[in-house]
């Protein structure tokens, strides 16, 4: 049987937000939106790029000067899709990835790959066993050593979490997470490291419904019994993880006990998990969201997270998909900030990601956007210098690319890695940008409008 197609998995995300939408009492679904759907499900080649296509935001956003061409990163047969990445303590890149094959030895395989500042590294195949849509999650350890998390078809029920670590020479042996000791389904894990050191794992467990679920490795021993982080009679998921200034972990989920799908998170404090609070007090429009939560914190101690809201077009009396941004300021989460204007032309943004420059302390964020009038897909960048967010840098062009994630390497280039249709097939691929001398807006291209901002703050 033929698997489905990681498109086919945008669509299903793009479907639960729509079904969000009606449930909440939001008018019936588009028509127009509903055929479109229907059509991508059904036939990958309607991604195929049209030359005559003039109704896209490339006509309105210039491809950057400053970025590399693309790099392939993933060699292999089968689809390579949600790429998740880091950087060592030594300035190397590694991205973690999951491979849909399905043949035998090889069902659902993990990958990993590293750049050493010349080339990419020919993958090293992690486990040979994952789950089917497994999303890996990586992250490095107070020592230096190079983590990643997955899920696979293991002993537990609804499967297990694994776990490897790369010491610097090789890749240890696979670690099974504790789980508990019922449900149905154990997925989305996220790896953090708390101030001691220790390795946590945060996922989503589904028994009679999802609730968020945390483990910890101390360099010994995971816990025999796994912490439950949040408890609702209703649905918690897409879960995300991060350390604060204090070295506490941090997980941030959707929940959608207030009625629809809003953001919530909660802290270990060493002792217990903190009770769970809403990113966004007051209930509201702004508040929607439900899918593909990110959090990181920045060089100024700053806990930052984005994720995908939901902005009403009047143009077209619908609600479209759009990333928006918050900070924890040390009490509460500040106002949710609308960081794309793809809503005002018809672009369904999702799959938002963040990452952190910690030189600068810039907060780069990306996402994907996709085109409802062509349905070409394309890879989004937006940076926050302190100030100011800068213009929005448009990373791709070929119209069949996401899943985007973003990091910034010692030497200060941005990396978005991404997964790209562009081969027949879904692959890993890269490129990194360097902010050009004089470029002093960083919108990629040194003009009047440098000339400008160096005017207006000129003493």
């Amino acid at each position: 049987m033929k698997k489905k197609s990681i498109f086919l998995i945008v669509m299903t995300f793009m479907v639960m937000s729509l079904f969000a939408q009606v449930t909440s009492g939001k008018e019936n679904i588009n028509q127009n939106l509903n055929s479109l759907i229907e059509k991508v499900k059904n036939n990958r080649d309607a991604l195929a790029i049209s030359t005559n296509s003039s109704r896209n935001i490339i006509s309105t956003i210039r491809n950057r000067e400053g970025w590399s061409e693309p790099m392939l990163i993933s060699t292999n047969p089968g689809e390579d899709q949600y790429p998740s990445a880091v950087v060592d303590n030594e300035g190397k890149i590694w991205v973690g990835w999951q491979n849909d094959q399905w043949i035998p030895g090889l069902l659902e395989p993990v990958y990993v790959s590293s750049y050493d500042g010349t080339a990419w590294a020919e993958p090293t195949l992690i486990d040979t066993i994952g789950q089917y849509e497994s999303i890996v999650s990586m992250t490095v350890d107070n020592v230096g050593n190079v983590w990643i998390a997955w899920q696979f078809s293991g002993g537990s029920p609804g499967g297990d979490i694994g776990v490897k670590y790369y010491d610097g020479t090789s890749w240890s042996p696979k670690m099974t997470v504790p789980m508990p000791a019922s449900g149905s389904m154990n997925t989305g894990p996220n790896l953090a490291v708390d101030g001691s050191g220790n390795v946590w794992v945060i996922w989503q467990h589904l028994d009679d419904n999802y609730d968020i679920y945390a483990n910890y490795y101390d360099g010994t021993n995971w816990l025999t019994e796994p912490m439950q982080v949040s408890v609702d009679s209703l649905t918690d998921w897409w879960n995300t993880a991060t350390t604060d200034s204090n070295g506490n972990i941090w997980a941030g989920w959707f929940s959608n006990r207030r009625g629809n799908y809003t953001a919530y998170t909660s802290y270990y404090n060493g002792i217990e998990w903190t009770t769970s609070v809403p990113v966004v007090e007051e209930y509201g429009d702004t508040a929607y969201g439900g899918e593909w939560i990110d959090m990181a914190l920045d060089n100024t101690e700053t806990l930052w997270m984005t994720y995908d809201g939901l902005i009403f077009n009047p143009d077209i009396s619908y609600w479209l998909s759009t990333p928006v941004v918050t900070y924890y300021d040390g009490s509460s989460w500040t106002t949710l900030q609308y960081i794309s204007s793809g809503w005002q032309n018809l672009y369904w943004d999702l799959l938002s990601s963040i990452g952190i420059d910690n030189n600068s302390g810039d907060v780069w964020v990306t996402w994907t956007g996709m085109d409802l009038m062509t349905e070409y897909l394309y890879i989004f960048l937006r940076c926050w210098n302190g100030t100011e967010w800068l213009p929005t840098m448009q990373v791709t062009d070929t119209g069949l690319d996401l899943a985007s994630r973003v990091i910034v390497d010692n030497s200060g280039k941005v990396w978005a890695i991404w997964t790209s249709l562009r081969d027949g097939e879904s692959n890993i691929y890269a490129k990194y940008y360097e902010q050009l001398v004089g470029d002093f807006n960083a919108d990629g291209y040194v003009d009047a409008a440098d000339l400008q901002l160096l005017g207006d703050h000129w003493h």
